[in-house]
């Protein structure tokens, strides 16, 4: 193989990576859309075009965190909600490392996305490997984004309740940990909580699980048992699924 042939591999294995790693995340504030909406219990319109006024995402998730600690519906979660919102602002920052880095070569290590590039500074570069893996944090997360805010609803009939996601126990434990002053040592990447197995993380080509799904009536509930169930109204205008 010479090398511009390998080089144009190498070129589109990251190109298909950060595109991955950045579906990911879309999917994980798709969902906090959808928490928002049930959290507001009202009109689908209103809540989202509440929503989307403002566009910075820290903006959004202090509008959830508002709407979550002051929904009765949601007073089954309050504490766990705390624990996911810290992951999450602490998880949007590796996603901007992707989506606002530059796609440089460096020599011996080949492509790498080089976060925020400056010229006149150096920061640590991001390979493959570790897109791959925020890839799988994230999608991780927007399970159990999903897992909570369905939490509430009963399981479908004749199905075995879902168990609680790897993450969610994992943030949980470091929080007992951090109470009883155990704390790990700190880690740029976040210590245990990257340790997500890959089973909590559905593929991204496969947002909300609508593959392989069954035709339903208007109001009940859908159930992949290959991912987890989703509700007949979790998208905007959704409909049966073919």
């Amino acid at each position: 193989m010479d090398d511009d042939t390998r080089l144009q591999q190498e070129r589109d294995a990251m190109h298909q990576a950060i595109g991955e790693c950045l579906t990911a995340w879309a999917m994980v504030e798709l969902a906090l859309q959808v928490m928002f909406r049930r959290a507001m219990s009202v009109d689908p319109k209103v809540s989202h075009a509440i929503w989307s006024a403002p566009r910075a995402f820290e903006i959004r998730l202090n509008m959830l965190t508002a709407a979550v600690q002051n929904s009765p519906a949601a007073a089954g979660w309050h504490a766990d909600w705390s624990l996911v919102h810290n992951y999450i602002v602490n998880r949007v920052k590796r996603r901007n490392e992707i989506a606002h880095g530059t796609l440089v070569s460096e020599s011996g290590k080949g492509l790498r996305v080089q976060p925020y590039l400056n010229l006149a500074e150096t920061s640590v570069s991001i390979d493959i490997q570790e897109i791959r893996r925020r890839t799988t944090q994230f999608n991780a997360l927007y399970h159990l984004i999903v897992r909570l805010d369905f939490a509430r609803h009963p399981a479908p009939p004749r199905r075995p309740p879902m168990p609680e996601p790897d993450l969610l126990l994992e943030l949980r434990k470091q929080a007992t940990r951090n109470r009883t002053g155990k704390k790990d040592k700190p880690e740029s990447s976040g210590g245990n909580l990257d340790l997500v197995l890959a089973h909590d993380a559905p593929p991204s080509r496969l947002p909300f699980g609508l593959h392989e799904q069954r035709q339903h009536t208007e109001g009940e509930p859908r159930f992949d048992p290959a991912f987890h169930w989703v509700g007949p109204d979790l998208l905007p205008g959704s409909r049966t699924v073919e």
